[in-house]
């Protein structure tokens, strides 16, 4: 994390007492934050830097409990989820919830992220206006928030969300990638050609899917957001394989992966 995210940074003797406080659980989060004119965010900075096993918060508002370590610990499940969610997550405006939403069709996937973050929250079905079919996940937590937020992952994200590229080892560029693209993206077969379309309500955030990718495409507005289309079927496989060869059955969404296997075989 870049230094100009703290928003101060402790001295020697101040890290070595805010260890001390932060490891005793009778202080709370509340009032390290007062003692040290620190946010949040930032103690969550120094427990990652000297690896000081995370603690957790009791939190009343929270039913179901949840694996913070989950989010915190660099993993390929860690930067596919935050892929994922800065494509199909919601965070209230008050801090207080994560929220997912997807198609019916694709609860099996929030099952997977219910295991990535160890928790029971339930899974809730319903119908939109549309009658649609959809399932729902919650965390409440505004530990987990405020996280997030690290990561661009905001209230009312849609139309200012940037990819926050100097916080994703390069190892997992591509974990991430497929995140957002099984969130955002779409594989298109028709009459044996293939397209790929990607969309955001940032164009700078197409830009940038541009650049990371080594593509050149045409950013276009239409419907209200920001396009990118990739067509051709060598062109399409090549970006297809860049984002799911080295996937795991915990990091992608079954119905896109399954539609690429039928389009280019294992």
């Amino acid at each position: 994390m870049k230094e100009n995210f703290i928003t101060h940074k402790l001295s020697e003797q101040d890290i070595n007492n805010f260890i001390q406080d932060y490891v005793n659980k009778n202080i709370s989060i509340d009032c390290i934050e007062e003692k040290y004119n620190i946010s949040r965010s930032t103690i969550y900075y120094y427990v990652r830097k000297y690896r000081i096993k995370h603690r957790g918060e009791n939190n009343k508002s929270r039913k179901y409990n949840f694996s913070m370590n989950s989010f915190i610990k660099d993993s390929k499940e860690k930067y596919y989820w935050l892929g994922f969610i800065s494509a199909d997550g919601n965070i209230t405006k008050n801090l207080s919830s994560l929220g997912i939403q997807l198609k019916s069709i694709d609860v099996k996937h929030l099952d997977k992220f219910k295991k990535f973050s160890k928790t029971r929250s339930l899974i809730k079905f319903f119908y939109t206006n549309a009658g649609k079919g959809t399932a729902k996940i919650n965390i409440n937590s505004h530990e987990l928030c405020e996280y997030l937020q690290e990561y661009n992952i905001v209230p009312n994200k849609s139309k200012i969300f940037t990819m926050p590229l100097d916080k994703i080892p390069e190892q997992y560029i591509f974990d991430y990638i497929r995140g957002l693209f099984d969130g955002d993206g779409s594989i298109y077969y028709r009459e044996k050609q293939i397209s790929l379309s990607f969309c955001s309500g940032n164009k700078t955030c197409m830009e940038q899917f541009n650049k990371t990718l080594g593509i050149d495409k045409e950013v276009k507005f239409s419907s209200g957001v920001f396009r990118i289309a990739i067509t051709g079927n060598q062109k399409s496989k090549i970006f297809l394989d860049k984002i799911y060869k080295d996937s795991t059955y915990e990091t992608r969404l079954d119905r896109k992966y399954e539609k690429y296997l039928s389009i280019y075989g294992p």
